[in-house]
């Protein structure tokens, strides 16, 4: 009896182990559905604004910013009200107020009454565009410029709430192959946040580095972070206020987990993004997103006919909503105000609205 109740102790104790320990992901998983739940086909219309060498968009209160590679003027600012353009920003030089590889880094702002559109220039530094008076003065002004950490390794973000701290995510490694890195940064010390104990298991070192490529959002106005996953079902939530960290995965789909596989996303030599282009405000997230099974073939992701969905989450983690757009877009913006999405489609370089006010957008 003795012996028996020895080896039931030890298959319990096995069972409970295996059963709590992650392998590859520290983070607590919400398990939640939120893949093929889309019903609402939203019909868009094309805009008056067609910029050449357009490569991405931003609403910034009432200005549409449109970020091409126009040497001339790399920033083309449309007023919301009416799509009409105001002007070309932000030349091709070594000035500080000229740019010569800039991109959209953070949330728009507003200061002392100013809109102001924070930009990074050859992914090291940050420059704090005042489209206010730039349009005004009829040439860039910047409020604040400074070098951050190198895009290539990573993203730091300074809180809000203590100016002292930094939420730094550091880049997957491949020579030796070491998965992201996330850590609180309080001047010299160090808090990590504990992730990802191991790589993935993959194939090869080069397709389980692939599971990793994501972007970092934050929330407008609180130290709240969302991870989102270019080629996963997953969002990671890193949320300072409440000191809580932990993962939103569509149940049943891929986890970290399994071994990794390209096929097992995509089709051909073309993978399907899942997490892409996400947009925020003050209630909710909203991600482009093209993994539902209409598109999960290379061959379909690719159609000019396929929907293509919009899910949107709140700032705790929770499936609000999702529509499908008739159009297909590879960037997306949202004005508030006249509760209009916008889409950039690259390929004819014609930017979309899809008009959102009947419907509830950011509520469950």
């Amino acid at each position: 009896m003795r012996n028996l109740r020895i080896v039931v102790c030890i298959v319990l104790s096995f069972w409970v182990l295996t059963s709590c320990t992650d392998l590859y992901l520290s983070l607590p998983v919400k398990e939640i559905r939120f893949k093929n739940l889309t019903d609402t086909l939203v019909h868009g219309y094309e805009t008056d604004v067609q910029v050449m060498g357009a490569k991405s968009i931003v609403v910034c209160d009432t200005f549409l910013v449109v970020l091409t590679n126009d040497v001339q003027g790399y920033l083309k600012i449309y007023s919301t009200e009416s799509l009409n353009f105001l002007g070309s920003l932000g030349s091709q030089g070594r000035a500080g107020n000229e740019f010569n590889k800039p991109s959209f880094l953070e949330n728009p702002y507003i200061e002392d009454s100013d809109v102001i559109l924070p930009l990074l220039d050859n992914n090291i530094v940050r420059k704090d565009l005042n489209i206010t008076r730039s349009l005004k003065e009829g040439k860039a002004v910047i409020n604040s410029s400074g070098r951050v950490m190198n895009a290539a390794i990573g993203s730091s973000f300074d809180l809000k709430r203590d100016k002292d701290k930094q939420f730094v995510c550091n880049s997957y490694e491949i020579t030796p192959p070491k998965p992201p890195t996330y850590y609180l940064k309080n001047g010299d010390q160090e808090t990590e946040i504990m992730v990802y104990p191991q790589m993935v298991r993959a194939v090869e070192d080069h397709v389980g580095f692939l599971g990793y490529v994501s972007h970092i959002y934050r929330h407008p106005y609180k130290d709240i972070f969302v991870e989102a996953f270019n080629l996963r079902d997953y969002l990671f939530y890193f949320d300072f206020e409440k000191e809580s960290y932990y993962a939103v995965h569509q149940k049943g789909a891929l986890s970290f987990d399994d071994y990794y596989d390209v096929s097992a996303f995509s089709e051909g030599e073309e993978s399907v993004n899942f997490f892409w282009s996400g947009v925020c405000t003050n209630d909710f997230i909203m991600f482009l997103y093209g993994a539902g099974d209409y598109c999960i073939k290379s061959k379909d992701y690719k159609s000019s006919v396929t929907p293509q969905e919009v899910l949107v989450f709140d700032w705790s983690g929770n499936y609000l909503c999702g529509i499908k757009l008739d159009v297909r877009v590879q960037k997306i913006t949202y004005d508030q105000k006249h509760k209009v999405l916008y889409g950039l489609n690259d390929s004819n370089e014609s930017i979309y609205g899809f008009n959102l006010s009947r419907y509830n957008i950011g509520k469950k």
